[in-house]
């Protein structure tokens, strides 16, 4: 897409970065010419060449999925020859990548009211929190909660099962295991380009061009905990910028060029 590039870090002007920025980056659409060109690119890379992670290595999983496939095409040429050109582009760039993932959870034992603590002996001691609120509304004739709330019975049902899908390991606290597992998150970015150049004459010369840059990561956002039971509850990123840019070169005489440039960006 680019014929020239340029990096500028000092003697800004005014009108680049409106005199704040410290750097700029200058480039230049490809144009079409007289004769049609064309071509077309693939590059893509694999997780053969990539190494698992510690944290899978620990828990037992498998390296990430990791495959990068960037392919286009182009092309330029005449519509109206020695005056008027076009060129135009698009390229993808396709990550069916995934992340990792992690969530905490009570144990079984503690879903059932078993609360184990440390006490001041310095041993470990299991009481049933149901059990006991039972004992203190026989005593005190209190209404505490003797049983699982059915929403709540109803949600830890739901993560029991969710949590097959993915690789448990135990934390520090007795109460408390931990859930690792990794979830598709594709990539997906487009860039197509379009320019024309008109010769209005032999001194004055126009053009337009417009890039533009999308961004689509489905699951870049992973649900709370692994399968079928929680994939609604995760979310995608969305992101979409261009810029449109109108040009005009005007040949006053040989030592003499007047330029005008009108410029918009959208992010």
């Amino acid at each position: 897409n680019i014929a020239e590039m340029s990096v500028q870090t000092d003697q800004i002007d005014l009108d680049q970065g409106f005199g704040q920025a410290s750097m700029t980056i200058n480039y230049v659409t490809r144009s079409g010419t007289n004769k049609f060109h064309g071509r077309v690119y693939v590059d893509a890379r694999n997780s053969g060449l990539f190494a698992n992670t510690y944290a899978h290595n620990v828990s037992g999983q498998r390296r990430t999925k990791v495959i990068w496939n960037d392919f286009g095409g182009s092309l330029g040429g005449p519509i109206k020859h020695d005056k008027l050109f076009f060129f135009g582009s698009f390229s993808t760039r396709r990550i069916p990548g995934g992340l990792d993932n992690s969530d905490n959870y009570l144990t079984s034992a503690m879903q059932g009211g078993d609360y184990t603590y440390l006490g001041s002996d310095g041993a470990s001691h299991t009481v049933n929190l149901l059990t006991l609120a039972q004992q203190y509304n026989s005593s005190s004739g209190a209404s505490l909660p003797t049983t699982v709330n059915s929403m709540i019975a109803s949600q830890f049902g739901a993560i029991n099962t969710a949590v097959g899908s993915g690789s448990t390991l135990t934390t520090s606290d007795a109460n408390i295991n931990e859930v690792d597992w990794s979830s598709s998150a594709p990539n997906i970015y487009y860039y197509p380009t379009v320019k024309l150049d008109y010769n209005v004459s032999n001194k004055v010369r126009m053009n337009l061009a417009w890039n533009m840059t999308n961004q689509t990561q489905k699951g870049a956002y992973a649900p709370p905990f692994p399968g079928s039971g929680f994939a609604d509850q995760g979310g995608q990123y969305h992101t979409r910028g261009y810029t449109a840019s109108y040009g005009l070169d005007w040949d006053v005489r040989p030592t003499l060029l007047n330029q005008f440039k009108l410029g918009y960006l959208y992010n």
